[in-house]
């Protein structure tokens, strides 16, 4: 579950205080963000995104893979669906086993949520600066 920030609103419904621990967010939807932000966020974490059912092997998984041969080097190789499920349901830890479980979830969430849907809680669950 994301921490959001509580708010104290007035009666006419304007906000007086906005309360939270370590972490300041209040929850938006997709509608409500400028197309320019999540087209940026497509192009950057996974520019197929609108195409897989939730595991790009040839693209993220089989790029991830090259570099890690080719180059030495990690880098991540997720969709945006893997990356909401690693942040929201899963251990950080890199591990094997956490990465199968990481592309089920993302799988089977895509069968649940619609594309507009897994963006939205993807942009209200990642960091995007603080404010």
């Amino acid at each position: 579950m994301v921490p959001l920030s509580s708010h104290i609103l007035d009666r006419k419904g304007r906000l007086l205080y906005e309360i939270y621990r370590d972490e300041k967010r209040t929850p938006i939807k997709l509608s409500t963000v400028p197309k320019y932000v999540w087209e940026a966020s497509i192009a950057i974490e996974d520019k197929d995104f609108f195409k897989h059912g939730g595991v790009s092997l040839l693209g993220g998984v089989g790029r991830a893979l090259k570099e890690i041969i080719v180059n030495k080097s990690l880098q991540g190789g997720s969709t945006i669906t893997q990356q909401l499920v690693k942040s929201a349901l899963l251990s950080p830890e890199r591990t094997i086993r956490r990465k199968a479980r990481e592309m089920v979830l993302a799988i089977w969430a895509e069968q649940i949520f619609d594309k507009n849907e897994i963006l939205e809680l993807y942009l209200n669950q990642i960091p995007y600066g603080e404010s």
